[in-house]
């Protein structure tokens, strides 16, 4: 019953959905990257299918996104996810739907310096790296007789041309064993978490490698 009530649960929950609205301002005029840093912003650009437009967002809101454990490294999502800038000061108002292609961090501490874009334009490819994660750990037969669920792959480079960019690829490992031939999750296994509208396939580089069977 309570398995049932799980399933019912999670099958009328809301869509996922990992993209972020932020407020974005204009790069000031003749102002350095440094002299922006210390006044608590990070500067970046946005560019590919238009002009390079250069902005600025507050540093600590990037940072929270960035960073998503206490001393850890950059998140995997940060440069997988749809980011929509907000623009409503002089110079520029609209909205920009775009992808994190390069971050500059300091070398010690947990601080962006300079975050690059690209535009993300439905019915032209983007190739995004979507972070992969997985589920049923506790219920995993082979974990739970001392075995071990290695992940491979942490994120799978995706050709998306739809409006939205898929949020983290949810993999149930509650099937897999311990006893020989000892349970895999392939990237064929992982083909229907993808959007059923066939907006979003894992990128034809992995075909090269015997792609379908990367875990």
């Amino acid at each position: 019953m309570l398995r049932q009530d799980m399933i019912s649960y999670f099958q009328n929950a809301p869509e996922r959905d990992s993209t972020v609205y932020i407020r974005a301002e204009p790069w000031p005029k003749f102002t350095m990257k440094e002299m922006l840093v210390e006044k608590g912003l990070l500067p970046g650009v946005i560019s590919k299918y238009g002009p390079n437009r250069k902005v600025t967002f507050n540093k600590a809101e990037m940072e929270a996104l960035a960073f998503d454990e206490p001393q850890g490294h950059l998140s995997h999502l940060f440069k997988g996810r749809l980011f929509r800038p907000l623009g409503d000061r002089a110079g520029w108002t609209g909205r920009e739907e775009c992808v994190v292609t390069d971050v500059s961090v300091h070398p010690v501490e947990q601080e962006l310096m300079f975050v690059r874009f690209d535009r993300h334009i439905p019915g032209k490819m983007s190739v995004v790296p979507i972070p992969v994660s997985i589920s049923g750990l506790w219920g995993c037969p082979g974990y739970r007789k001392g075995g071990h669920v290695d992940v491979m792959l942490p994120t799978v480079l995706c050709e998306v041309v739809g409006e939205q960019i898929p949020p983290p690829l949810v993999v149930d490992v509650s099937n897999l064993h311990l006893e020989e031939p000892f349970g895999k999750i392939t990237l064929r296994d992982m083909l229907p978490l993808l959007p059923k509208d066939g907006t979003v396939r894992f990128a034809r580089e992995y075909s090269a490698f015997g792609g379908a069977e990367r875990t």
